[in-house]
């Protein structure tokens, strides 16, 4: 009997001590539960403020205002619309060209003439010819390949009445009508006498009929005494290029 009370007595201290741990295991394990969910609520907190003022963790979240939108933030974040081009802008370019071009006044033609003529314009007239018929008489002096350059009559440019205006030379009027009736013409410019010297007419030169051979001209009959580009024209004048085979004494 005794010792049926002695293990009653144990059993009842092991039971003791078996609630005593258990209840002490329960309540650890629920003082941390606490403390877990307590710290994850902390968290969240944290990061609710710092969404908030966007400030370092660290600043109170009591001393922070949140950020209120203004209405010029609102107008800059709103897209822009963007204004639709006109309709037609192709063809209405077009159009006001032609306009333009349609009320432009034709320029005169360019070859068209004032009607006044200035007396400076004026057209005078004078007579030109151009002969070597003294080479007839000098056949046996010629140059055999320019026998037939000479006409049979002597007379290369007929005498002709021409045009010029005041202020022409003599030079000028014979390189003008000599490029228009498609006859030969060549000539040098003498610096040291201020004036052109005419080498060449329809292939005759100079010296192609004796040593004393080339070209002259004359004014009313008589040498001027001048280059052909020095002796400016007059109305009337009768002009004459003439070949000489003896430097002039047999014109």
């Amino acid at each position: 009997m005794s010792f049926f009370k002695n293990n009653l007595r144990i059993y009842a201290v092991l039971s003791v001590v078996l609630i005593s741990i258990c209840t002490f295991s329960c309540s650890n394990k629920n003082e941390q539960q606490n403390l877990g969910a307590n710290e994850v609520q902390q968290s969240l907190a944290d990061i609710k403020t710092e969404a908030v003022t966007n400030e370092p963790a660290d600043v109170p979240a009591e001393s922070v205002q949140p950020k209120k939108e203004s209405q010029a933030d609102k107008s800059s974040f709103a897209p822009k619309k963007e204004t639709p081009p006109p309709e037609n802008v192709q063809t209405a370019v077009p159009q006001t060209e032609t306009a333009v071009q349609s009320t432009q006044t034709p320029l005169p033609a360019q070859s068209e003439k004032p009607a006044v003529i200035s007396e400076k314009e004026k057209l005078l007239t004078c007579t030109m010819s151009v002969k070597c018929d003294t080479i007839l008489e000098n056949m046996d002096k010629l140059a055999p390949e320019k026998v037939g350059l000479v006409p049979k009559d002597g007379v290369v440019f007929a005498e002709t009445e021409v045009s010029f205006t005041e202020g022409e030379s003599v030079f000028d009027v014979l390189v003008r009508e000599m490029k228009k009736n498609k006859i030969h013409l060549e000539f040098t410019n003498t610096p040291g006498y201020g004036t052109a010297y005419i080498e060449g007419i329809n292939n005759i030169y100079e010296f192609d009929c004796g040593e004393m051979s080339g070209w002259l001209y004359r004014v009313n009959g008589a040498s001027p005494g001048m280059g052909c580009s020095k002796y400016f024209l007059k109305q009337g004048d009768r002009v004459e290029w003439i070949y000489t085979c003896n430097f002039g004494e047999d014109i």
